[in-house]
């Protein structure tokens, strides 16, 4: 219908028709291309094939094809790599120059415009098609780029600081493990020497053990593969497995270890059990690790429509200016108060977070330097 308002020749219309069913395929294929080479490839001997009947049907130099050479340049910049810029650039200077000498001493062989009044609508046509079409394309294009190149250095930042943190977190428990192991072997060891030489190894392993699940649960996370079943579970069995889990790590620490649970009838939720197993033993996990004295409590209640499981200690608290970013990646508390073997990651409670979110729930806490803190994960009864 355009072409029909447009009252443009047989060879214009031919043309339009041609460019637009070819664009059209071309789209559709490059959607199912893993390698878009033998594409780029055909798309410019397309467009190189549309100049050439653009030129001789609409008027050559004096017709809107230098305008759509110069956008299809402009697309090239974004499609073209290494040498295959410079190469199609020179075949299109060379195009350039044959189509000028044609218009030069062959000026019979263009179609020219019938009136000045259609050689004008014609190049506002095209004009206002690169306007609404190219440039957006154009934006969305650099947007897009921009976009996986902050991905991409965010993945590398990530990556880099995962090995730079794990490199030491790694090697301090599996030091000790080694180190009292070998020992061990002593024969003229006492029992008493003996005993505290086990439950270094013992906690230290558990360690270790609680560090490589978080790396492997961040590495999920982080590419997206992380997934969630969801079955019935009462909040009490979680609770006694959990606290079952961290009774080894308070063994001769002189720090209690406390369950709080709601009433047995109304302890049923559907969840994952085993990302609320992990966001839990985290959090208690980290309790231990900051108090030196008084208790650790576990506890669950319900609330409304959501169960809400807490962590307590009695430990050394958390300073206000380290509040805002305590669940980012990496941050660390350095103030640990007790004998546990290693500061871990920075991954822990990250993870609580992001695993907490895809179980649709929502964590936060409440800490006080020198009294305590408390860590709250508020999950739906229903999911």
């Amino acid at each position: 219908p355009i072409n029909e308002m447009l009252n443009l020749s047989w060879g214009e219309k031919l043309t339009n028709d041609i460019c637009v069913f070819t664009s059209l395929v071309m789209f559709i294929v490059g959607l199912n291309l893993k390698s878009l080479k033998w594409l780029r490839y055909a798309f410019f001997v397309f467009s190189v094939c549309a100049i050439v009947l653009l030129w001789f049907f609409a008027g050559g130099s004096s017709g809107p094809t230098l305008i759509f050479m110069h956008a299809f340049i402009t697309l090239l910049v974004f499609i073209s790599v290494k040498k295959e810029f410079l190469i199609s650039m020179l075949i299109l200077l060379a195009l350039t120059i044959i189509l000028f000498c044609v218009d030069w001493f062959l000026p019979e062989w263009v179609q020219p415009y019938s009136s000045a009044k259609d050689k004008m609508v014609d190049l506002i046509g095209v004009v206002v098609l690169f306007i609404c079409i190219e440039i957006p394309l154009l934006v969305y294009v650099r947007n897009s780029f921009y976009k996986e190149k902050n991905e991409a250095v965010q993945e590398a930042e990530f990556k880099t600081l995962m090995v730079s943190n794990l490199s030491h977190e790694i090697r301090t428990p599996m030091n000790a493990i080694i180190g009292f192991n070998d020992l061990l072997r002593h024969a003229n060891l006492s029992s008493d020497e003996r005993e505290k030489y086990l439950d270094i190894v013992g906690r230290n392993s558990r360690t270790l053990m609680n560090l490589l699940d978080n790396i492997i649960t961040a590495s999920k996370l982080e590419s997206e593969n992380a997934q969630v079943f969801v079955t019935e579970v009462n909040a009490h069995v979680i609770l006694q497995q959990i606290h079952e889990t961290l009774g080894a790590f308070l063994h001769k620490t002189g720090v209690e270890l406390l369950l709080d649970y709601a009433d047995e009838e109304e302890a049923l939720l559907e969840v994952d059990d085993n990302l609320l197993f992990q966001v839990m033993l985290n959090l208690g996990y980290n309790a231990i690790k900051f108090t030196d004295k008084g208790s650790v409590t576990l506890k669950v209640e319900k609330v409304n429509n959501d169960m809400v499981f807490s962590v307590q200690d009695t430990g050394c608290g958390i300073s206000k200016v380290l509040h805002e970013d305590l669940f980012n990646r990496f941050r660390q508390v350095n103030n640990r108060v007790n004998l546990m073997p290693s500061n871990g990651a920075g991954l822990g409670l990250s993870i609580c977070k992001d695993l907490t979110k895809l179980m649709n729930g929502e964590i936060w806490f409440e800490s006080e330097p020198n009294v305590g803190s408390q860590f709250f994960v508020r999950i739906p009864i229903k999911s």
